[in-house]
């Protein structure tokens, strides 16, 4: 069994949907090889090269969990999406047909869980948010 990941929030506007994933290497490149396979855009680069101090080319991974007021693109003729790195979650917007984010989100739909809301007491009475009081 797959371990599923934490969708913390979800919305959409006409042609545009956002994400907010918690900040997870394996989420991170999960989604953005989701992304990528729906747009048919080029994936996230997982390596990148340097120079070391001897002056010879080396390849290191990318550690995106460490990344910060960051953002990676992904772009096509089919859409566009963007994921945006904050301390401690990512942020992703998805901008394409409907047919595709539907797509989407039926793909998310195993691999991911959405917490809970938190409960809070008003007058004595215990609620969760958007419950009918």
């Amino acid at each position: 069994m797959v371990k599923k990941f934490k969708l913390c929030a979800i919305g959409n506007h006409e042609k545009f949907n956002y994400y907010i994933f918690e900040k997870k290497q394996e989420v991170i490149i999960a989604v953005a090889n989701l992304i990528s396979g729906l747009l048919g855009s080029s994936d996230l680069p997982l390596f990148r090269d340097y120079q070391d101090k001897n002056k010879k080319w080396r390849m290191k991974k990318i550690n995106y969990e460490k990344k910060k007021d960051f953002h990676e693109g992904f772009l096509s003729d089919k859409g566009r999406a963007d994921i945006y790195f904050g301390d401690k979650k990512i942020f992703v917007t998805f901008l394409c047909s409907n047919r595709l984010r539907l797509k989407f989100n039926e793909s998310l739909e195993p691999i991911t869980y959405m917490p809970k809301p938190k409960k809070f007491k008003e007058n004595g009475k215990i609620f969760r948010p958007n419950q009918k009081k």
